[in-house]
This record gives structure tokens, sequence and C-alpha cells, in this order.
């Protein structure tokens, strides 16, 4: 946000993306759509925990990395209850952008894994948010997550790679009791990727990266590419899978109101009062260039260049 205006030739405002909490929002358990919806992807099994994932297959997502983490989780608990667990992946299979998923899950996970390939409108996300437990956004080189912000959205708790705006999910607080919000950002200090900071909200079991560094392209020339350990996200999984059922789901509630906070940002309705209100402040502090003009030269006293040489005529 802007406080203030100034001289500097540049200003700059955070704009949180921001989701619709009258279309993701918590429902009864005994919804009949949602129980529509459950028997559909799961035929009647009827697992007792469901970790999900609702993210494009490409390779900086790390979905093979979840994969692995959910098995690793799997591993911990005895057969009876593993059996009892799934994983659900709202993600083409196959993408060449990615991997085949398929195969990694037929190498590396004997565990229940559930695919939903099929676009859904925003209504029908919303039963799936419902459905399951909690919801993993463990992408590096991540700009903000939205699949996160859905699901606390909708009242179902998260687990998140401390990078990118993910973090700014996680409520994290400073020393003095204050929320860390993009004021506390320097030069110096451009992301809370180090673990400066670590108490956080009840709704997110927040994932530190093992490894960062920064990558980019000429569109975007520099992001953090932070990576967590799959054994890590392992780790927050097993502590969601402990937590009482009630338990989250009073988490997860939490989780909506940080979201819908005016001070947070991340309603719908309040990222495009916050857009209006920058592009106002443009309008307010524009300094149109100054005018110029254009005179035409005879292209005779061009002279051709190639590669470096001057060629004169």
């Amino acid at each position: 946000m802007i406080d203030e205006y100034t001289d500097s030739p540049v200003l700059l405002s955070y704009i949180p993306h921001g989701v619709n909490p009258e279309v993701f929002k918590p429902l009864p358990p005994d919804n009949p759509e949602l129980l529509k919806m459950k028997n559909t992807i799961f035929k009647n099994s009827n697992p007792s925990f469901v970790l999900f994932y609702n993210s494009r297959n490409i390779r900086r997502k790390m979905v093979s990395d979840l994969i692995l983490a959910f098995k690793t989780f799997c591993d911990t608990l005895p057969s009876a209850e593993a059996d009892k667990c799934a994983l659900l992946m709202h993600t083409q299979p196959i993408d060449e952008n990615g991997t085949d998923l398929t195969a990694v899950v037929r190498a590396m996970c004997p565990y229940k894994v559930v695919f939903s390939p099929g676009k859904l409108p925003a209504e029908q996300m919303n039963l799936l948010y419902n459905i399951v437990d909690v919801t993993a956004g463990v992408a590096s080189n991540e700009g903000f997550g939205i699949s996160t912000l859905e699901s606390i959205m909708a009242g179902t708790p998260i687990i998140v790679n401390v990078t990118g705006g993910l973090q700014d999910q996680c409520n994290f607080m400073k020393d003095d009791g204050t929320p860390l919000t993009e004021h506390d950002y320097t030069e110096d200090w451009l992301s809370n990727h180090d673990g400066r900071y670590t108490e956080h909200g009840v709704w997110v079991k927040p994932v530190w990266p093992a490894t960062r560094s920064i990558m980019g392209s000429p569109p975007t020339p520099f992001i953090s590419d932070d990576r967590a350990k799959w054994e890590d996200i392992a780790v927050a999984i097993r502590e969601w899978y402990n937590t009482d059922p009630i338990e989250r789901g009073r988490c997860g509630l939490k989780g909506r109101e940080f979201a819908l906070d005016p001070k947070i940002g991340m309603s719908s309705t309040e990222m495009c009062r916050r857009f209006v209100e920058s592009v106002e402040v443009v309008f307010d502090t524009w300094k149109p260039r100054s005018r110029f003009t254009m005179y035409n030269t005879d292209i005779s006293d061009r002279e051709e260049k190639i590669v470096g040489l001057t060629l004169t005529k």
C-alpha cells in the first residue's frame, strides 16, 4: 500500500491476490453436493485423511517431491492407517512442462493417489477444498500461490514452502508481536525464507527451504528458487494428521478470518479496492514527458553499420 506520496521517481504498492469469499467458503459436511463429489472421487472408499494438491504439473511446482513426501508420511503409519490416507491431485497427470506423474506414482508411491484432471468451475473447486483435510503448496520460484489462499478461504488448513507470496499466507510475527508485512522487507533482506521470524498462524505448517538460490528470465530478472526437502514436507503432513479433526477445522477457520482481514488484503473486494487506489495514485502523481520535436533527415547522410564495423561510402 502507498501510505504517502514521496519525491521518489518510483512509487511501489503491494496488492496481494484476492479470492471471492462468497465462492470459496466453508460448507457443512452433510452438504448434498459435497457428498456427491466425494463419492464421485473416492468411489465410497471414504479415506480418513486427504492431502490436496491443486496446481499445474510443471517442474517448479515440485509435484514429484510432494508425492514422495506423501509416501514418506504414509511410511510412518501402521499399514491399516496408511491405507485410509489419500493424496488428491487436481492437475494434468502428464504434462511436457512437468513429468508423467502416473509413472512417478507407480514407481515411488504404493499408497492411494487420485487424479482429478478436468477443469472445474470455482463452485466445484470449493467442494474439493471442503472435502480434503489439508492443502499443500510447496513450489519453488513461486509468485503467490492462489490454491493455498483458496484453501484457507474455504476453511481448510495448509502446508507451504516459505518463499514468495506463499510466506505472506503464514502471518509471520516479528519479535515485537506485530505481523510481518511488505514494509519490513528491504534491499538487504528480501524474504523470510532464512527463518528470521518463525511464529506463524495456526492454519499453516510452514516448511523452511533446504536450499536457496536466485533464478530469473528477461521478463522476471530474479526470483527466489527456494526448495524444501520432501522429508520436511512429510513431517508437516504428519503434524496435521496428528491434529484432532475438530482442531484442524478450527485452525482452517482462523485462516479464513486472516484472509478476510482488510489489513491483509486477500479478499477479492480488498484486492480491487487496493488496485483502484493504486491507479488513482498514478493519476495524481503522473508527470508527462517533455514534448520533443522530430526532424526528418536525408537517408543518404546515414552510415551503414554491420557487427560493429562502420562502412563508409
